[in-house]
């Protein structure tokens, strides 16, 4: 018998494999656009017309009614009828075989009318919906099939069905792209064009076409797996061209890139080389949507995911995920999934001595893990590990340069935890922090301000009068059944980590996590200036009480007394940046940005005026340093002119911690933390609350060098001034105390007689 009669056809093949695995016939499903022996069933058809998923509405275009345009001739024969006859012979050569061959001009193009389009896009979308339900009926059924978890109820599927399966699934995903070709074609009109998001287009193409069956072949690995990566990189290739020329979902298109990066990813174990390129593609992506979108907490987690085995970054990024403007809640299962090894790793288990990221990720985890009501010794015996132990000491001068990205992802995660990793302690519906940004935020709001100015710049802060109104509506710690015992232990890791920063003023490795912790405390001086409870509110003293006032007084005398270092740009009103061209955010700007701390501290056009590769971000070259410290001396002053905690003494030209924290809160240098005593703090707390309303700061208002001093120098109740004027009353955190280098420049004093007549002292 011949070959040629046994061939089984292709089409044929398909319907009979999917009637085996569903019991139904597919001819129903097939479609003119794609087998054109097969014409849906008027059923089927009058299904697929129904609205969403059905008839598409399209209103509001040129010549409503009238979508019946002239059919396209789909065969030889209705072309032949069309044309009048048949078409030419290409063997035919009517000039002769030696005529010179013509210049062939530019075919004749001809505009597809509105009506037309609107006509295939119906026919489109008719077709999408039929092969869309298909596949959602055999999603569904094996997704039953798997929740039952009984293994004869198991769908196994053979080759041939596989290859149905993955046709099945192509055709679906061709469809949906060319619905967005001819529904965002150039001549389509506005309606037209808005179909796509009406009805929810790029998030059914995602669903039903790609994520569905990615599970299912997921499920079924290891057999599955060639099939699994001929769809990968078939669904990749579409995503790609829809990347390309459907520009208004762009957004969207590139996530999905990155998912189907991670997917590759996932299911490579044989070729590390080859796990890693796809892990650096999928981040590629990610790091793309969170240009777009950086306050989505959804693409940090996505990032988290492919930073194993880097622990302590994973955790930086979980944590962002759940702190950032739009939390991701599902990142909650992840961290606990990182916390759980070494929470449940018993003591003495290794004999290798703990690392500081395995001890530092142990603190955190018990507090994720932990209510307030626990009993938490171990987590204060892991915190003096890091402290007392010197392991955090040690790990500083090991790490050298390293630490400037890893010092930020400490800190990020230590602000994380301030905020409670996203989940409120206490009977609060969000965390204590989060409603205080958001109360400061609403202020800021209502606030006119100019187009290129932020919250943080005089004249636009909120003022007492503006937020009354909105106290009413925020009920914090005032309730009777609110405890600010919770904060205790954060805010002691939190600052402990900042206080031994700050010892090292000259190595520039903790620049970049000093810098973070200032945005922080600066941001939170907003706050307090936004909403009036926020000052008296026990949460907020316990925070205040733990900040290191006296390091960061120190610490920034040691940046001041560098030669240049106070120039113009630390007196500026604005956020300091370059003159002539635009400003290169510095590494740990990528890490701030989405969170509500730096809400108001970057200018607007701040990361997309300089356009950086991903791969660069990371790079901190020496060019570097300078924009940190005059950003860090900036802050500086922006915090000291407060006078509250700290001032800036123009007469000394240095930065002194105030009475308040002398007195109070650096009382014994040499033991930075005592072992918390719940009842003894709140104590503590309240008195020196009423040590320091007994001092008043009387900011006056100057104009001239001479009128300085008293701008910066807190008076007492009685007149007399808190503070001599010597070297010597600067309060340090022990050790040798740093030869200050004084500077006097015409320019600087010049500049900062018309900064202070303009701010009125800050």
């Amino acid at each position: 018998m011949n070959d040629r009669s046994t061939t089984v056809d292709p089409a044929t093949r398909d319907q009979k494999a999917l009637q085996s695995i569903t019991g139904r016939s597919l001819k129903g499903y097939t479609c003119q656009a794609w087998d054109e022996s097969c014409n849906p069933s008027p059923k089927l058809y009058e299904h697929a017309t129904q609205p969403h998923p059905g008839s598409l509405e399209v209103t509001g275009y040129r010549g409503e009614g009238k979508s019946e345009g002239k059919a396209k001739p789909h065969n030889l024969e209705e072309q032949m009828l069309a044309s009048g006859g048949p078409p030419p012979d290409d063997d035919d050569d009517p000039e002769g075989a030696g005529a010179e061959p013509e210049m062939l001009l530019q075919p004749e193009t001809r505009p597809v009318s509105h009506e037309q389009l609107v006509a295939e896009v119906r026919g489109i979308y008719a077709e999408l919906v039929m092969v869309e339900a298909k596949c959602i009926d055999i999603h569904e059924r094996n997704s039953a099939a798997a929740q039952e978890n009984d293994p004869t109820k198991k769908i196994n599927f053979k080759d041939d069905q596989w290859q149905s399966l993955t046709a099945l699934h192509k055709r679906l995903l061709r469809g949906y792209h060319d619905f967005f070709l001819a529904s965002q074609h150039p001549s389509a009109s506005p309606a037209l064009s808005r179909l796509a998001a009406k009805y929810s287009m790029p998030a059914r193409m995602w669903r039903h076409g790609i994520y569905a069956f990615l599970e299912v072949l997921r499920h079924r690995l290891p057999g599955s797996l060639e099939h699994m990566l001929a769809f990968i990189y078939t669904a990749y290739s579409i995503m790609a061209l829809l990347y390309e020329t459907v520009p208004a979902f762009e957004d969207t298109w590139i996530e999905c890139l990155g998912d189907l990066g991670r997917y590759r990813m996932a299911v490579e174990d044989d070729e590390p080389r080859d796990r890693q390129m796809w892990s650096n593609v999928a981040r590629v992506w990610y790091d793309k949507a969170a240009d777009m979108s950086p306050n989505v907490g959804r693409l940090y987690h996505h990032l988290a995911i492919l930073a194993h085995p880097y622990t302590l970054e994973q955790m930086s990024l979980f944590t962002r995920a759940l702190t950032c403007l739009t939390p991701f809640e599902s990142a909650r299962g992840s961290l606990l999934t990182l916390f759980n090894p070494i929470l449940h790793t018993k003591d003495g288990a290794s004999r290798r001595p703990s690392s500081f990221e395995t001890v530092f990720i142990k603190a955190h985890g018990i507090l994720f893990t932990s209510q307030p009501s626990d009993s938490l010794e171990q987590f204060d015996k892991t915190v003096e590990e890091l402290d007392i132990g010197g392991l955090y000491q040690s790990y500083i001068s090991e790490a050298s340069f390293r630490f400037k990205e890893t010092g930020v992802h400490a800190a990020v995660s230590n602000i994380a935890a301030l905020m409670e990793h996203g989940s409120p302690k206490q009977k609060l519906p969000k965390p204590w922090l989060r409603f205080a940004y958001e109360n400061a935020h609403r202020v800021e709001e209502q606030l006119s301000k100019p187009a290129n100015s932020d919250f943080g710049a005089p004249g636009n802060k909120p003022s007492s009068a503006e937020s009354s109104q909105h106290e009413a509506d925020i009920s914090m710690t005032s309730e009777s059944d609110i405890s600010p015992v919770f904060m205790l232990r954060p805010s002691r890791l939190a600052f402990i980590t900042l206080g031994i920063s700050l010892e090292h003023a000259t190595d520039s490795n903790v620049y970049p996590l000093v810098h973070v912790y200032l945005v922080v405390i600066w941001s939170l001086g907003l706050v307090r200036q936004a909403w009036n409870k926020f000052e008296d509110d026990p949460i907020w003293r316990i925070i205040e009480r733990d900040i290191p006032w006296a390091s960061i007084c120190s610490f920034h005398n040691t940046l001041a007394a560098e030669p240049q270092a106070m120039t113009a740009k630390v007196w500026a009103e604005d956020f300091p940046q370059p003159e002539k061209e635009p400003g290169r955010p510095l590494p740990e700007d990528f890490i701030m940005r989405g969170q509500l701390y730096s809400r108001w501290y970057f200018p607007r056009t701040w990361f997309t005026d300089t356009i950086i590769d991903a791969g660069e971000r990371t790079l901190d070259p020496p060019s570097m340093s300078q924009p940190r410290v005059e950003r860090m001396l900036w802050l500086g002053l922006r915090i000291a002119s407060a006078a509250r905690r700290i001032h800036y003494d123009i007469g000394i030209k240095r930065f002194v911690a105030t009475d308040y924290v002398s007195t109070n809160l650096i009382a014994d240098p040499s033991v930075r933390h005592p072992s918390i005593d719940q009842g003894s703090i709140m104590s503590d707390v309240a008195r020196s609350e009423s040590d320091f309303n007994s001092t008043q700061y009387t900011p006056s208002e100057c104009s001239t060098m001479s009128d300085v001093a008293p701008c910066f120098t807190p008076k007492t109740a009685s007149g007399a001034s808190s503070e001599s004027y010597d070297d010597s009353s600067a309060p340090t955190t022990g050790g040798s105390e740093r030869k200050q280098k004084q500077i006097h420049t015409a320019d600087f004093i010049s500049h900062y007689e018309s900064v202070c007549s303009r701010l009125q002292c800050l």
